[in-house]
């Protein structure tokens, strides 16, 4: 399905350009946001079949959904904010990787696939891990009944971010947008760790902060994408 972007869509790619070129300005050129290309063709290489025009823009719509309402310049100094905008200016940036690649990619099919390693990737020993969850002190909970407590206490976010690629993307595949977003919110949780301190400049408790932050944003956009694919509630 060819699309044509909405104002919506338009808006949310320049505002997530304006924020990247923030942080690109401050912890300088290339490297610090290498991994996005290579992420953009790992999903490409485990969703044959699947529309990347679609899941490049769905991606930076839902970054731009979940982004901070304030500009980064309003906000300098805020660490909590700080690894929620990281995260998702780097999600968006896979977006970005995939709508550039479009042109060479193959043509998308009448469906999907999901390649193995994409499939493969879980969340429910990260839920187990979340002390909030009535479950998770359960021993051997059953992953299933654990998702389905972290999609009840998110589902307001979950239904609002579902709602708007329904309305923006009309039409669009929401099941293969849900598997390049738990690819992109999986990946991103390893990074986390990476996280570049020059612009903030935080000690030790405001860096785990900050970490935390952005983690949680990883996992969200992960979780958002296991909705998607298989709604539970």
């Amino acid at each position: 399905m060819a699309v044509t972007p909405t104002q919506r869509l338009l808006a949310a790619r320049e505002q997530m350009q304006r924020e990247f070129e923030v942080i690109q300005a401050a912890v300088g050129p290339d490297e610090q946001f290498a991994y996005e290309a290579s992420t953009a063709q790992w999903l490409t290489s485990q969703l044959p079949g699947a529309d990347f025009a679609q899941i490049g823009w769905a991606i930076i719509l839902v970054s731009a959904a979940m982004y901070p309402d304030l500009p980064m310049a309003a906000t300098e100094g805020n660490v909590q904010q700080g690894g929620q905008r990281f995260t998702l200016i780097l999600a968006s940036r896979v977006g970005e990787a995939l709508l550039a690649d479009v042109p060479s990619a193959a043509p998308p099919g009448d469906s999907f696939e999901v390649g193995p390693k994409l499939a493969s990737r879980d969340l429910s020993e990260i839920y187990s891990e979340m002390p909030w969850l009535p479950s998770s002190s359960v021993p051997d909970a059953d992953p299933a009944v654990l998702r389905r407590e972290f999609q009840q206490a998110m589902s307001e976010a979950m239904t609002e971010v579902r709602q708007e690629l329904v309305s923006e993307l009309p039409g669009a595949d929401l099941s293969a947008i849900g598997w390049a977003l738990l690819g992109t919110g999986t990946t991103l949780l390893a990074r986390t760790v990476q996280f570049d301190q020059r612009r903030w400049r935080p000690g030790r408790q405001a860096r785990k902060k900050l970490q935390t932050t952005a983690f949680n944003h990883g996992l969200l956009l992960a979780a958002i994408g296991e909705y998607l694919v298989d709604p539970l509630v």
